[in-house]
């Protein structure tokens, strides 16, 4: 995950098409100019590399490599109820942030980033699973690529560089509307992994409680909340749903210890 590759060395290996992107002048989405759903994923992987790059400058990390291997475990179960993700590994850091908004972060190539002091307040597996299904929510919905195509196009069509990463009106600035769709996303993910999607409502309030943490407004958290207890409703009640492995429980302390 610690790549430093450019970002435009990186798209000398994708294929002619993406050539247009690169030439100076105006387009009109530098996310969008693909030829087929193979490139797509490779345009979107080496974009996130660049990204990515990015994102760890300005973050500090807490390292427990028994916590990262129960995270990226728990993240490749996750991952295993889509096709769009499981086909590539994943990566999850902890991000050391408990005394700033808890904000996690995802980018294309399954990188995730997790918020320690979130982590440390969360007591059910279900509940971290949620917290990493809602970054892999608005992976599948591209939502920081479409930020970035947003960022980087001027009012004229032609796109400038470099975007901002964080903050307002940085790529993990999402509307509402993104944030509602990945919540969504994030329900069937967890149904189709087994977790108890009720976790997701139990994230929701530890964010409520925790409110000068929160990265999220309260009327979006409340609307968060209501559109988990819709997707909740849609399905079947799951048969023992996972709420605390033997995994989590085993590691759950030095979770509490980072």
């Amino acid at each position: 995950m610690q790549i430093r590759s450019s970002f435009f060395t990186a798209l000398l290996i994708l294929p002619l098409a993406f050539c247009m992107i690169l030439l100076p002048g105006c387009a009109t989405s530098p996310v969008a100019v693909v030829a087929s759903p193979v490139e797509q994923t490779k345009y979107d992987n080496a974009l996130g590399i660049e990204l990515a790059s990015q994102l760890e400058s300005k973050l500090k990390f807490r390292k427990d490599k028994e916590v990262e291997i129960y995270l990226r475990k728990l993240a490749q179960t996750l991952t295993q109820a889509s096709s769009e993700l499981s086909a590539a590994g994943i990566g999850v850091l902890v991000v050391n942030n408990s005394k700033t908004k808890w904000s996690n972060y995802s980018l294309p190539g399954n990188r995730i980033y997790l918020s320690d002091g979130l982590l440390r307040g969360l007591d059910y597996e279900s509940e971290i699973a949620a917290a990493i299904a809602f970054e892999l929510g608005h992976l599948l919905k591209r939502s920081a690529l479409a930020r970035y195509a947003q960022l980087i196009t001027k009012p004229d069509g032609c796109f400038p560089v470099p975007i901002k990463v964080m903050g307002p009106a940085g790529i993990f600035d999402f509307s509402e509307e993104q944030n509602l769709k990945a919540c969504d996303a994030a329900v069937e993910i967890l149904y189709k992994s087994g977790y108890d999607p009720r976790g997701m409502v139990a994230l929701w309030l530890q964010f409520q409680k925790n409110s000068p943490r929160s990265p999220f407004e309260p009327e979006l958290l409340a609307k968060l909340m209501d559109r988990t207890r819709r997707a909740v409703s849609v399905y079947a009640p799951l048969r023992n749903p996972v709420v605390r492995s033997e995994a989590f429980l085993a590691i759950q302390k030095r979770i509490h210890n980072l």
